[in-house]
């Protein structure tokens, strides 16, 4: 049964907000309720056979951070339960065909898990116009 999440009355993605007084964009991450609508409609148009996970792209996944940083953080059970356990570097392919090389670089701090994507990943992010609020799937192809 698919359920639709009510988000209080609120605009689906106002994530860009203008500061005129400085005369800059400021970018806000996305509230939960914002993520999970996103993610909703995500899971009901993406299907695969292939393990995969979908992401929510926040500021710091596309560079908009205050350290000016592209990585992309990598959900624990899916490094976990597809065995990535090394650094190492890993092919983006787009359904065009296209391909980028990007590092993966996993760090466990007790029992905590780190992983992310890193160099490559903001020349991917600027290639295909990734901004916040937009859903990405990633399938891994083993």
């Amino acid at each position: 049964m698919e359920t639709e999440t009510e988000c209080n009355g609120k605009p689906d993605f106002p994530a860009r907000n203008g500061d005129t007084s400085t005369n800059h964009n400021t970018v806000r991450r996305l509230n939960t309720c914002e993520k999970v609508k996103a993610l909703e409609r995500a899971r009901n148009t993406f299907k695969s056979e292939n393990p995969f996970f979908l992401v929510v792209i926040q500021p710091d996944y596309v560079g908009l951070s205050l350290g000016k940083r592209y990585r992309l953080a990598i959900p624990a059970d899916f490094v976990r339960e597809n065995l990535m356990k090394e650094h190492c570097s890993i092919t983006l392919c787009h359904s065009s065909g296209k391909t980028w090389m990007v590092t993966f670089k996993r760090n466990q701090k007790g029992k905590k898990l780190y992983s992310f994507l890193q160099t490559g990943w903001g020349t991917f992010v600027r290639d295909n116009n990734i901004q916040v609020g937009d859903v990405c799937a990633f399938e891994a192809f083993l």
